[in-house]
């Protein structure tokens, strides 16, 4: 079984303090005895270290039960007060133990002394408010640590995103698709052909716009959306539909750029898409501030995974360092559905 962990530093910490601990509590005990007599030195020192080793693991238990029923900042200095009031107590017990069971048992002639269980116990009682000061300076620390590497790790997701986004954008045959579905309308029809013009610098936009943000609203989101598909129902027409039915509340919500487009995206390649079965895909206002997109399934024998892969994958990572809150797939034979979460404050908390 494996010990629970206050920081990372607990081993270094325990031997810091226990070994001299041991060295001046046995002092305090045997007096000269304990460093002229080698057996006093060596079986007096392993006890008392094994019963103040076991003494600091239940000051650990404490001390890690203390910080998961009282985690934030703002409850730091009553998780203080409290730790250190047990710890105090606890200290007396273990004192009282070890003064009292050595001279109960006579243990290499100890004789109680009240007088110097009283200066050990001021000793410990200094020693506790030190080390749980120390403990905690050492947790805020690392945890400080930990929140500067998951913004960096947060801001690495975002800048693979960004670059996902425009490669998915830019890629040849995207690219080469629009151009010639916009070169067609030129001749067939110059008024749709502007539309057409007007929704890809619309997508376009969208991405140089927002490649610095960390969230936007869901209405620009999904503005860029319909963008996206207007230039996909160019090539696919009755192949491919998009339904959007989200409330306006949901709307005004947030959520990070590129998101839906980046699924939607892995939906379409992965499923087939003709006018004999047309691909539906359907983004409606889900429970508990999200979004849902639900397609029908008519999955690929073949397909270039590698791509979707890495897009889904950073968009789970990104709601992973945004939020408890995750992106839930199912599916079954005839229908797949994604949760997305979406925020209600346009600057998160990153912590």
């Amino acid at each position: 079984m494996r010990l629970s962990r206050y920081t990372s530093k607990d081993t270094q910490i325990l031997l810091a303090v226990l070994v001299p601990m041991t060295l001046l509590l046995n002092y305090v005990l045997f007096g000269t005895r304990y460093f002229t007599e080698f057996k006093v030195f060596v079986i007096g020192g392993a006890v008392t270290f094994v019963i103040l080793a076991l003494a600091w693991m239940a000051h650990g238990w404490v001390a890690i039960t203390l910080r998961n029923r009282l985690p934030f900042d703002e409850q730091t200095n009553k998780r203080l007060v409290i730790a250190i009031s047990l710890f105090s107590v606890m200290t007396a017990i273990t004192l009282t133990l070890i003064f009292w069971g050595y001279d109960y048992l006579n243990f290499f002639g100890y004789i109680l002394d009240e007088g110097k269980f009283t200066g050990a116990y001021i000793v410990g009682f200094v020693a506790n408010i030190f080390v749980t000061l120390l403990h905690e300076g050492v947790y805020r620390f690392e945890k400080w640590k930990a929140t500067l590497l998951e913004t960096e790790q947060l801001k690495k997701e975002y800048l693979q995103s960004q670059l996902l986004g425009l490669r998915n954008q830019m890629r040849p045959h995207f690219l080469f698709n629009s151009l010639n579905s916009l070169s067609s309308l030129i001749h067939e029809n110059p008024q749709q052909a502007e539309a057409f013009l007007d929704e890809m610098s619309k997508v376009y936009r969208y991405l140089l716009r927002n490649n610095e943000e960390q969230l936007v609203s869901v209405k620009d989101e999904l503005l860029f959306l319909k963008s996206y598909f207007y230039i996909l129902k160019a090539r696919h027409g009755d192949g491919l539909e998009l339904q959007i039915d989200v409330t306006e509340e949901l709307k005004l919500l947030y959520i990070p750029p590129l998101t839906l487009q980046m699924l939607t995206e892995a939906i379409l390649t992965y499923n087939t898409i003709s006018k004999q079965s047309p691909l539906m895909i359907k983004i409606i206002s889900g429970e508990d501030d999200s979004v849902r997109i639900i397609n029908n399934r008519q999955r690929r024998v073949t397909s270039d995974q590698e791509i979707d892969n890495a897009a889904i994958e950073n968009v789970i990572n990104k709601y992973k360092l945004l939020s408890a809150r995750h992106i839930e797939f199912e599916a079954d034979d005839h229908c797949h559905r994604m949760t997305v979460p979406v925020f209600s404050n346009a600057s998160m908390n990153m912590e």
